[in-house]
């Protein structure tokens, strides 16, 4: 987490706190204004991220830490996940530490919240990303295969050689080729 401070004003906001899940690396920004304190820092939390994953078990952090101290987390910068590509590795961290690329998205198991109405949205979130994934894939083997496919003009008629290598054809107007061709 993080804070972006000195922004211009907007609703009596200037500061944006970033938060990042580690796990799915969903960011949360919440606005403050610029003379916050750890109170409306902790109040800001418990409205915006606790209801949506509860306390964390641990905070990438470093501004206050009696705050996080308070709530019971231990602060570590050692932790911090980082998936750029390193030329001296040749592979990202994740990669040469498990061996894979890191997971996208981790498919929810039905059932596992306790609370029904999180599961019914949880569902709900896998249903339609299963969905646009589908439509995704569809859309970009459409594209795919109009791009690439081969283009067949023909026969057409010669009408000139023009040099050893090349011809000039006698194409259609609506063809939108040039009709002089070099074969080699």
């Amino acid at each position: 987490m993080d804070f972006i401070d000195e922004l211009p004003i907007l609703k009596e906001k200037d500061t944006i706190w970033v938060v990042v899940d580690r796990l799915t690396k969903y960011e949360h920004f919440v606005a403050l204004d610029h003379s916050y304190s750890a109170l409306t820092v902790a109040q800001a939390y418990f409205d915006n991220i606790f209801k949506l994953h509860g306390l964390p078990n641990s905070i990438i952090f470093d501004r206050d830490k009696e705050l996080f101290t308070k709530l019971g987390t231990e602060l570590h910068h050692s932790t911090w996940y980082n998936t750029t590509f390193h030329s001296a590795i040749k592979e990202t961290p994740y990669e040469a530490l498990y061996g894979q690329a890191p997971p996208y998205h981790l498919s929810y198991l039905a059932g596992s919240s306790g609370v029904a109405c999180v599961d019914r949205s949880f569902q709900q979130r896998e249903a339609t990303r299963k969905m646009l994934q589908f439509h995704l894939k569809r859309a970009l083997q459409r594209v795919f295969n109009h791009k690439l496919a081969p283009h067949y003009f023909g026969p057409f008629k010669v009408e000139a050689k023009i040099g050893e290598v090349a011809y000039h054809l006698q194409l259609p107007p609506e063809s939108l080729v040039h009709p002089t061709f070099y074969v080699s």
